[in-house]
């Protein structure tokens, strides 16, 4: 990636398109945007400690060096889901797409539940410079950021939590009496990440009831 901006940011300078420079793109496709202290795990076990390691949501690697202001060339952890990173306070895990590792992809670790656990997928999309009308002016070069929410059963089985109400209760559909009258009750909106995780928290809640 790196080196795809450097030729990006060298032809829009020859020719004349310095707002897609890559000093001018608003937003930043990694997370968190510098290199921070992590671990490696491989099959539950701590491999390496002490390297610094990012997530690269645009290519959807974890990028890993040996220091914070190491200037070789950026190296990525190898996408296996027996193989997981810990980058600051967050957990990244490898999850494959119908057995396929190629076509799988890193998710963040947000809760535990004693059904479900959810987690998060984020993506960029690259949105170039583009000039609209003399009277709406422009708009930046931008990575735009997209998160999804997934609950995740104890069969490693993925859930896309949508943000559509109706949805939603389809997919959470064991008590969507309960769950409906949780949401209209809270005036929940599903637009934030606070709204999944306190409806998240409820379904499990009213599982751990349903068996006890």
């Amino acid at each position: 990636l790196k080196n795809r901006w450097i030729e990006i940011n060298e032809a829009n300078i020859a020719m004349g398109e310095a707002p897609n420079s890559v000093e001018n793109i608003e937003g930043s496709p990694y997370n968190p945007e510098n290199f921070i202290t992590g671990k490696i795990y491989i099959n539950g076990q701590k491999s390496q400690e002490h390297v610094f390691l990012r997530y690269n949501m645009l290519n959807d690697e974890i990028e890993i060096k040996d220091s914070a202001y190491d200037t070789s060339e950026t190296k990525a952890v190898i996408k296996d889901p027996e193989i997981y990173a810990q980058v600051g306070n967050t957990t990244y895990i490898f999850a494959p797409y119908r057995g396929s590792n190629e076509k799988g992809g890193y998710f963040a670790f947000m809760k535990a539940g004693n059904y479900y656990d959810l987690y998060k997928k984020s993506t960029v999309e690259f949105i170039p410079f583009k000039t609209t009308t003399a009277y709406s002016g422009s708009q930046a070069a931008k990575f735009k950021k997209t998160d999804k929410y997934y609950m995740v059963n104890k069969q490693g089985n993925f859930f896309r939590l949508p943000t559509s109400k109706n949805k939603l209760l389809r997919v959470m559909d064991e008590h969507k009496e309960k769950l409906a009258e949780y949401i209209e009750l809270n005036k929940i909106k599903l637009e934030t990440e606070g709204d999944i995780i306190a409806v998240f928290n409820y379904y499990n809640l009213l599982l751990a009831n349903e068996n006890n």
